[in-house]
């Protein structure tokens, strides 16, 4: 009896570890499922960022040309302010010359 009693325990001991196994088996299964599913999904996000940023550096790169061009027409006005303005004083001047001659 003893014999029959200690086989019994070591079965129902060896069934337990083979449920727990198949419970890890399948644990580890779901996780490895779930680790790709979030990979998977990271990658897409990458991917979308990585293209988001490619566009804005594009749109810097037009950005900057386009203020480089604006303050480049600015000092163009500004010449051109600054002769119109000489021109200005200088018919001034001339004028006040006539006037008092």
């Amino acid at each position: 009896k003893g014999a029959d009693d200690l086989k019994r325990q070591l079965a129902q001991e060896e069934a337990e570890r083979t449920s727990a196994m198949v419970t890890a088996d399948q644990k580890i299964s779901a996780l490895t499922t779930q680790t790709a599913e979030t990979l998977k999904t990271l990658k897409g996000n990458l991917e979308e960022l990585t293209n988001h940023l490619t566009e804005c550096q594009i749109e810097e790169r037009v950005a900057a040309e386009k203020i480089e061009t604006l303050g480049e027409k600015i000092e163009k006005m500004k010449e051109e302010i600054k002769e119109e303005s000489n021109l200005t004083k200088e018919q001034f001047e001339t004028q006040q010359r006539k006037a008092t001659e």
